[in-house]
């Protein structure tokens, strides 16, 4: 007796799919608090000059009609050298052979996931930003190149 079985899987999304949508990837970007309160300056893959503009002035009498030139504008260039930089996590298999097994054995198909991936990708996430967080204000180095961060830039600037 030959017996036919199958199992339609077609409502469950493709995990290559969380990253080609950029799902994990957006949330390991936005992972650091500090990321939220900064401007994104795209399209910068090479150190590249942003020229800044300072103004500064004060008050004058306004019951004159003479008009008091007391505003100055100063440009200054600032060089935003972008740091290429990666963290990565191996996960071996087998590790998770006997729990990740147990659930190939079902015969069944549900749109949850494994208990311990979203567990994981979430602590790997969580450190990630910590990390991040960390480069946005103290800088960092890799290799043999020193980067800035907020509180050197400020520091440098005197204000």
């Amino acid at each position: 007796m030959k017996e036919n079985f199958s199992v339609n899987v077609s409502a469950l999304a493709d995990y290559i799919n969380q990253v080609g949508s950029g799902e994990i990837i957006a949330k390991l970007a936005g992972s650091a608090r500090t990321i939220g309160y900064l401007a994104t300056q795209a399209g910068v893959n090479a150190p590249t000059d942003l020229h800044l503009m300072e103004v500064s002035g004060a008050f004058g009498d306004g019951k004159t009609c003479t008009l008091n030139d007391n505003t100055e504008f100063t440009f200054t260039d600032r060089q935003l050298v972008p740091a290429f930089v990666k963290q990565e996590s191996v996960i071996c298999g087998s590790d998770f052979l006997g729990k990740w097994m147990s659930y190939n054995a079902k015969f069944t198909a549900s749109d949850n996931t494994l208990p311990f991936e979203a567990a994981m990708l979430d602590a790997f996430a969580e450190n990630v930003g910590e990390n991040l967080e960390n480069w946005i204000w103290n800088g960092g180095s890799i290799g043999s190149k020193n980067y800035d961060g907020l509180v050197d830039i400020v520091e440098a600037d005197g204000t």
